[in-house]
């Protein structure tokens, strides 16, 4: 599932809806953001903004409040989730 964001987007609002939509389910979700489609003229802003947000995300007990993520479920989940950032950030993701 993709996010278009344009040059004329609400910055604010777009990096609030992608982060929610990629991390609020925790991907348990069939319409988790997988793609994030961004304007050239808005990228690094985007970039910035997202990395900040993400700094902010707090993982734990979903039960408890301020906790937007809840932990991966099992220590493969885990070493999968890693290979999967290494992999995204050898091909030049950020």
């Amino acid at each position: 599932n993709a996010m278009v964001v344009d040059r004329s987007a609400d910055l604010d609002m777009a990096v609030r809806a992608a982060l929610f939509s990629a991390v609020g389910t925790a991907g348990q979700r069939c319409t988790t953001l997988r793609r994030l489609l961004v304007h050239a003229d808005v990228y690094d802003d985007v970039v910035r903004r997202l990395a900040h947000a993400y700094g902010s995300v707090r993982v734990g007990n979903p039960l408890e409040d301020g906790v937007l993520c809840g932990p991966l479920h099992t220590a493969a989940a885990a070493d999968y989730f890693e290979e999967t950032v290494a992999e995204a950030t050898g091909r030049g993701g950020v």
